[in-house]
């Protein structure tokens, strides 16, 4: 129960956070852009939306099943991760270290469907929807990509998450 608790808070303040990105300034160039958007007193939202959802997936990892799924914890990690360098225009170490924390993020949580469920048919459907993504001409690509990767994350997140507490 505390899986689909914490998944479904960090899926309504990932969603608020969003919308109000998107009503106030359109979409960006990438969800982390927005960082640079944002005034008193919101300043600090896209940090604690990104340790927020790091720490919902941290949770699954360490309580979904009744062994810890390594994979989500430091897919989750590196999610948290993000909002520690979210000024990624501020330096290039920064910038890398916001990347690969990005990167590893999405693509540990991706895979653990896969490599500790077995479930390889919701880290394909993520892939394909990425890469769709990516394919698609957009202006603003990045964000694209990100928010589809983010929302097909949590709801395979709480597909694992429903299955699991069905069957105990």
């Amino acid at each position: 129960m505390l899986s689909l608790l914490s998944l479904f808070t960090a899926f309504v303040i990932l969603t608020a956070y969003l919308i109000g990105i998107l009503a106030n300034h359109g979409v960006l160039k990438s969800i982390s852009i927005s960082d640079y958007w944002l005034k008193r007193p919101w300043k600090f939202m896209f940090e604690l939306t990104m340790f927020i959802c790091g720490i919902s997936i941290i949770i699954n990892g360490f309580f979904l099943l009744e062994r810890t799924i390594w994979l989500l914890v430091v897919g989750g990690g590196g999610v948290f991760m993000v909002g520690l360098f979210p000024k990624v225009q501020k330096n290039i170490i920064i910038k890398t270290l916001h990347y690969i924390f990005a990167i590893s993020g999405f693509t540990f949580t991706g895979l653990s469907f896969w490599l500790s469920h077995e479930y390889w048919f919701i880290t394909l459907a993520i892939a394909i929807a990425a890469l769709s993504a990516y394919i698609i001409p957009a202006k603003n690509k990045i964000w694209y990509i990100e928010v589809t990767l983010c929302y097909l994350l949590f709801i395979g997140l709480t597909i694992m998450a429903s299955i699991h507490l069905q069957c105990n």
